[in-house]
């Protein structure tokens, strides 16, 4: 089983605003086991929420919609996971990006929804421009960050398509294109089942491991 080796989370907001993630990369050195020690009302459900997004898009957990992060939010967040596979076949990089609803034209898929999101998948054997790392999601300007929007990297990925270096696969949010991402992930050793009946169960109680 694929083993995740890093998570970079980037422009992810809560406590109502009050903590702010601009662009961390969390190291899980090669996949070993890590933990999450923040004091109570740190942040550690959220954190794990954010987390669970990439593979189970729109999760909730103890009952707090995902969306509600992105209430009154004008831009995108993007969280990535990259899984050491198995066999020495090298780096998967699993990501998504998330945005308000109300901050998107009307007219596209999902425009009822509370967020709008994308997924997507690169495999790599070694670092490259798209990899976990060198994802353009953010650029120093002066002194401060911008953070690439939502179509921005939409375009740029699907350019990336097909092509025989850096290739990237993107799918919308529509039931058919997550049943193609459902695939693909399985065909990596990844069970979105798998996640949805152990991780998020695991999660939603302080007791959540004896449970299951």
């Amino acid at each position: 089983m694929p083993k995740i080796n890093r998570i970079r989370i980037v422009n992810f907001s809560y406590n109502n605003n009050n903590r702010h993630i601009i662009d961390e990369m969390f190291d899980l050195y090669q996949g070993e086991n890590a933990l999450l020690s923040l004091a109570n009302g740190g942040g550690k459900s959220v954190l794990v929420q954010a987390v669970l997004q990439p593979i189970l898009p729109k999760v909730s957990l103890l009952k707090r919609k995902f969306g509600d992060f992105f209430i009154a939010k004008r831009t995108p967040s993007y969280i990535m996971l990259e899984w050491l596979l198995d066999d020495e076949a090298g780096y998967l990089l699993t990501g998504i990006a998330v945005t308000s609803a109300v901050s998107q034209a009307a007219g596209e898929d999902e425009q009822n929804a509370d967020i709008r999101y994308f997924t997507f998948l690169h495999a790599y054997e070694e670092g490259n421009q798209y990899d976990i790392k060198g994802m353009p999601v953010t650029e120093q300007v002066g002194s401060s960050v911008r953070i690439a929007s939502y179509h921005e990297l939409k375009k740029l990925l699907q350019k990336q398509s097909g092509k025989r270096d850096h290739a990237i696969d993107v799918y919308d949010a529509t039931r058919e294109e997550q049943k193609r991402y459902t695939r693909d992930l399985s065909s990596y050793g990844i069970s979105r089942e798998e996640w949805k009946e152990l991780i998020v169960n695991i999660n939603e109680a302080e007791n959540g491991v004896s449970e299951v």
